[in-house]
């Protein structure tokens, strides 16, 4: 069943800049800075309010680093949201967080206050990994984060890895995998290092300053995820993420499905109905919008049937239930609309499975679905 509505909220604070990011994000925020940007979301959020007229079902605290705000701001926020929205009472409700800002007091709070899903960026057990991607925990840091989420109540915990790390062996990787599950999460992120543009892991690789990310190896560590994580009970409902039975994200598979959420914040996207639009990513301009705009709208896009039928076709042969027949019929489409000759020739050769109710990827070739995605599509 898909979910009514989700809530996407964006916090752009962050101590440091990793040299791999290009999220929206402001390092270094001084308090009054943090208390107006604050203000500003409230005022976006109002709005967004006035239009909204279905439960909740899913709310994402995503950034940046939301757990760099204070016990007291996550509290006044929870509060906004429930006096703005009708909140469903089993809705999943995430935030994301670094394991440095995360002590046992701030984690009972959060707890208490209502948020139920968390999501730990660990990205790594191997300190000498850790370092290379900039970031400012320990693997001491993330066990305690972890063991206190525990403690304070999370059932539900997430963990985000990064592998393909420049320099990172499969012996590192593999050491981080069995690291986390000795935790027992029952979600985790694998995510294979991108090189983003205007970055700083890109201008150093085009100094030569660091080798570009060796792609054979990259892929040799996601088959020993595969392989690890499966053996331990997860199962890979989407290309980069496995879950424990009844623990998979229900916010990101509303979005992979096709659904609508609201989002507020600096560069945070939108989508209903075909409609997205997405905000000011600078997280000053976007208060200063707000403050003299009542609106940080930084742009916006009415999709046509085909564009949501290829997205979904795109994001569905990303799940382990594969892209959805009947999705055709919701937007009016056929076949021969949507898809090119190569489809049948994929399903001959294997790469794709066909039945009446879907279409996926077979699990031995997940490792190429963009690239089959985007080879059968008009």
């Amino acid at each position: 069943m898909l979910p009514d509505l989700g809530l996407y909220i964006h916090i752009p604070f962050c101590a440091r800049r990793c040299p791999y990011c290009d999220f929206a994000i402001s390092v270094g925020a001084k308090d009054d800075f943090k208390q107006q940007y604050l203000e500003a979301l409230k005022r976006e959020l109002e709005t967004h309010a006035k239009s909204t007229f279905t439960k909740i079902q899913t709310i994402n605290l995503g950034g940046g680093t939301p757990t760099a705000l204070s016990i007291s701001q996550l509290q006044d926020l929870m509060q906004t949201l429930r006096g703005l929205f009708s909140i469903a009472s089993d809705a999943e409700i995430s935030i994301e967080g670094n394991p440095e800002f995360l002590d046992a007091e701030k984690l009972q709070a959060l707890r208490e206050t209502g948020w139920n899903r968390l999501s730990l960026g660990a990205q790594s057990f191997d300190e000498v990994v850790l370092k290379k991607l900039g970031r400012a925990h320990s693997p001491a840091q993330i066990d305690s984060a972890f063991r206190n989420a525990r403690k304070a109540g999370f059932v539900s915990i997430n963990l985000d890895l990064i592998y393909g790390v420049p320099g990172q062996s499969l012996n590192s990787w593999r050491s981080t995998l069995q690291h986390a599950e000795a935790l027992e999460p029952n979600h985790l992120s694998c995510y294979a290092l991108t090189i983003e543009p205007q970055t700083p892991f890109a201008n150093w690789i085009e100094q030569g300053r660091m080798p570009d990310v060796d792609d054979d190896m990259a892929t040799k560590m996601m088959n020993i995820a595969a392989s690890f994580l499966s053996a331990f009970g997860f199962t890979r409902y989407e290309v980069s993420n496995w879950a424990k039975p009844g623990f998979e994200c229900r916010h990101n598979l509303a979005i992979w499905r096709g659904g609508n959420y609201v989002a507020a914040g600096c560069g945070a996207h939108g989508h209903r109905d075909g409609h997205r639009w997405w905000n000011e990513r600078n997280s000053s301009k976007y208060v200063q919008m707000m403050e003299q705009q009542n609106t940080a709208k930084a742009g916006e896009e009415e999709l046509t049937a085909l564009q949501r039928a290829r997205e979904l076709v795109l994001l569905g042969l990303r799940l382990k239930e594969g892209f959805r027949w009947k999705n055709l019929n919701r937007f009016g489409l056929s076949k021969n609309q949507v898809f090119n000759n190569s489809l049948n020739d994929l399903i001959s050769e294997k790469l794709l499975f066909s039945n009446e109710i879907t279409l996926r990827v077979p699990p031995k070739h997940i490792n190429v679905t963009d690239a089959i995605a985007r080879k059968i599509l008009c």
